[in-house]
């Protein structure tokens, strides 16, 4: 009898990119899958890989966008900080939240602070 594996699979295409997904009042964190972080920083400085700002910022709207329910990606990136340099063998940590009307989303490597985006999605009437 095959045994359950600790994290489940996504429910969505749109979760692929995470592993752990956590829903709580605060709002939603996901690990980043390291395969997908590898992906995403291809041809990135070859022999020192980083992740690009736009893949960051492309992780945080994913999770977002799941957080605010959204069919459609952000209308906007209000805001994007990056603090430190990523590479594809840190650890990541995406967090969202609702943040009066936008999703604030936040990454983290390591228990600090890589990168934190502001963003706008539609609203739905």
């Amino acid at each position: 009898m095959p045994t359950a594996s600790r994290t489940p699979r996504p429910r969505s295409r749109r979760a692929a990119g995470f592993v752990d997904l956590t829903r709580s009042a605060a709002g939603l964190a996901g690990r980043v899958r390291p395969a997908r972080a590898g992906a995403l920083c291809a041809g990135h400085f070859p022999g020192e890989p980083l992740l690009p700002g736009a893949a960051l910022v492309a992780l945080m709207a994913e999770l977002a966008a799941l957080l605010a329910d959204a069919r459609e990606p952000p209308l906007a990136v209000d805001r994007a900080v990056f603090r430190h340099r990523v590479t594809p063998h840190d650890t990541l940590v995406v967090t969202a939240r609702r943040d009066r009307g936008r999703v604030q989303a936040t990454i983290t490597s390591g228990g600090r602070v890589v990168a934190w985006a502001v963003l706008r999605f539609a609203s739905r009437s």
